[in-house]
């Protein structure tokens, strides 16, 4: 098999890896938030969310997935109201669960591809 194909396959292995490796690492920190966070509803203010901590802090989040509704459930961790997020699937989970299921299945497809081609089963047409 050329080199060029091997560099291909490496290639798309190693960027579906890292993609797997990503979503995990926000998996990771979206249960560390979920662990220490606490939960409060947050108003519309203009393109915001704005939530009062439980000390009186006043923090503001912005929706990724849109704005729908005037009022949302937020967790925020304490120590931290820049990190705030909107306590939804969609907000919380969709893209970790987007980024992982699309870099497995780049991975996997490199390895089954370059597989198929070593033992013969693909040729290269030409």
């Amino acid at each position: 098999m050329p080199i060029v194909s091997w560099l291909i396959y490496a290639g798309l292995l190693f960027f579906g890896s890292v993609q797997v490796l990503l979503a995990r690492w926000l998996v990771g920190r979206m249960r560390d938030l979920v662990r220490r966070g606490q939960r409060v509803q947050a108003r519309r203010v203009g393109g915001l969310y704005e939530f009062s901590a439980a000390d009186g802090r006043v923090g503001r989040v912005e929706a990724k997935m849109g704005r729908g509704r005037d009022e949302v459930p937020v967790i925020y961790d304490p120590d931290d109201l820049e990190n705030a997020t909107i306590a939804t699937w969609a907000e919380m989970w969709l893209a970790p669960a987007l980024l992982g299921g699309s870099g497995a299945m780049i991975a996997a497809a490199a390895i089954v591809v370059g597989l198929l081609h070593r033992l013969g089963v693909l040729t290269p047409a030409g």
